[in-house]
Formats: C-alpha cells, sequence, structure tokens
C-alpha cells in the first residue's frame, strides 16, 4: 500500500469516529433535556422564601470611638 492510501484511510477512519461520537453527544444531550423536562413537570419550581432583611446593631465601642476623633479635629 502507498502512503497515500493509509492516509486516506487515517482520515476516514478518523472521520467515522468523530460522526460517532458526534451522534452519541446529541443522544446524551436529548436524553438529558427529556429527564430535565420530565423532572421539572414532576413538581413545580419553587421560589425560595424571601429572606428578612435584619439590621445589625452598631457596637458601642466603635461609636464611641469615632467620636472621639471627631472631637479631637
Amino acid at each position: 500500500m502507498t502512503r497515500n492510501h493509509d492516509k486516506e484511510r487515517y482520515d476516514r477512519a478518523k472521520r467515522i469516529s468523530q460522526e460517532t461520537l458526534a451522534a452519541e453527544r446529541a443522544q446524551r444531550a436529548e436524553k438529558t433535556a427529556r429527564l430535565r423536562q420530565a423532572r421539572l413537570a414532576q413538581r413545580p419550581v419553587e421560589s425560595s422564601p424571601a429572606q428578612p432583611q435584619t439590621r445589625r446593631k452598631p457596637i458601642q465601642a466603635l461609636k464611641k470611638r469615632s467620636r472621639k476623633v471627631i472631637e479631637v479635629f
């Protein structure tokens, strides 16, 4: 066999394997999409409850220190 013939066989095998991989990837994507749709249809998506806003109490020591700094200037 010639080099050219070997290269053609190699290229053909590579192309076929890439097409096979692409087909398998597409099948997995379809299966994943179907499973996701089924899961979403099973139970409605619940929004997370709103977190109550809590104000943090200022630390008393920091307040006093800042007052002293202001008085010095």
